[in-house]
């Protein structure tokens, strides 16, 4: 039974879309990246439909993630009134949909190769890719080309039929009764998928992909002691509150007061129904070393020199903000309060100083943070 998700929105713009509860994290060996080109194969659902989608001014986008594949559309209510159902059966009911032809399979492989290709090209996002395969056996959304080369077009119209079912449908604005009875009368259930095990190694036996390396050097440093998701939200909050903003302490370390990069990453990176923290930038090659020790010195020293009561505040205010602004406008707020994976401001507005700092020391040890570069 597809489980249906609806925001009320009284603008006159709706949102609608559906979520299949797989990704990355799903996919066994052989299988890895496949989900992401079925993203791309099962949009040619509805190929003939995009003169009539630009001429009602609709937009519309696919992704996918370690755990979900996503396809949405977005327009005034009145012109997603007239092709929501048409698009739903377009691609969950097998009598009404257009598959692909071996041709557009061919062409479509290609291009997520190339898209494969262009992640291994970059230094930065190349070695994230490879940081997770090595310590986590984890090949992400991007896949292996390996197992991209190996999927055939009979596979590919054999997958199409696990997309018959969404795990979810998800409504803002405009609200459809025929085409959620559509979905929930089929008898069928969903296939189901589990997420992989999250466990820490010093290196894994899996395929690396060369990266080229620039006049530079990437430093920075990965968790190795998954946490739950429920946890996601504070550690999330934690980053934005030391890596968010050139005043952030620790962009001020690493861009103000020393001037070894121009940018700083710091999120939750999540794997299944488990995340690390990952925080990273680069600098030059001969600065290395002074960049690495930056991070070590941060993440060993007590978080309240670093995060003030006032930058807390500062931080949360901003939070309760932006969870009020998706709130009045669910259709820019989609993103967060019904496709990712989980709600970022669930427990953000209780939590408190002493709190926040208590989950810091338990997430951010430096004890359980890796020294990574390249």
């Amino acid at each position: 039974m597809t489980e249906h998700k609806y925001l009320p929105s009284s603008i006159g713009i709706s949102a609608f879309g559906l979520i299949y509860k797989r990704g990355g994290s799903t996919e066994t060996v052989g299988l890895r990246g496949t989900n992401h080109l079925m993203e791309h194969l099962m949009c040619k659902t509805f190929d003939d439909m995009r003169p009539m989608l630009r001429k009602l001014g609709i937009d519309h986008n696919a992704s996918t993630s370690s755990n979900r594949v996503v396809f949405w559309w977005k327009g005034l209510d009145e012109e997603v009134s007239q092709v929501k159902q048409l698009l739903v059966s377009r691609m969950t009911d097998e009598n009404s949909r257009q598959l692909w032809s071996e041709q557009d399979f061919n062409n479509e492989k290609a291009t997520v190769l190339q898209e494969y290709a262009d992640c291994f090209n970059d230094q930065l996002r190349g070695f994230y890719e490879n940081t997770i395969r090595k310590y986590y056996n984890n090949a992400d959304a991007i896949g292996m080309k390996a197992d991209i080369e190996a999927f055939t077009y009979k596979d590919s119209l054999a997958c199409a039929d696990t997309f018959l079912i969404p795990d979810v449908f998800f409504e803002v604005g405009h609200k459809s009764e025929e085409t959620l009875a559509q979905l929930q009368a089929n008898p069928n259930c969903a296939p189901t998928y589990i997420s992989a095990h999250m466990e820490y190694k010093d290196s894994y036996a899996i395929e690396l992909e060369s990266i080229p390396k620039e006049d530079k050097t990437v430093v920075g440093l990965i968790g190795s002691n998954p946490l739950g998701i429920e946890d996601y939200p504070v550690a999330a909050f934690i980053c934005s509150c030391i890596n968010c903003g050139l005043e952030s302490p620790l962009y001020q370390e690493i861009r103000e007061k020393r001037g070894l990069s121009y940018f700083s990453l710091a999120f939750a990176n999540m794997i299944g129904r488990k995340f690390v923290p990952f925080f990273a930038s680069s600098t030059t090659n001969d600065h290395a070393d002074e960049l690495a020790a930056v991070y070590t010195e941060f993440f060993s020293t007590d978080p309240s020199q670093h995060i003030s009561i006032e930058r807390f505040e500062i931080c949360k205010a901003e939070f309760v903000i932006s969870e009020k602004k998706d709130n009045l406008l669910p259709h820019s707020g989609v993103s967060s309060l019904i496709l990712a994976e989980i709600n970022p401001y669930t427990g953000i507005q209780s939590l408190t100083y002493e709190d926040m700092l208590a989950a810091y020391k338990r997430m951010f040890d430096i004890n359980t943070l890796k020294s990574i570069r390249y």
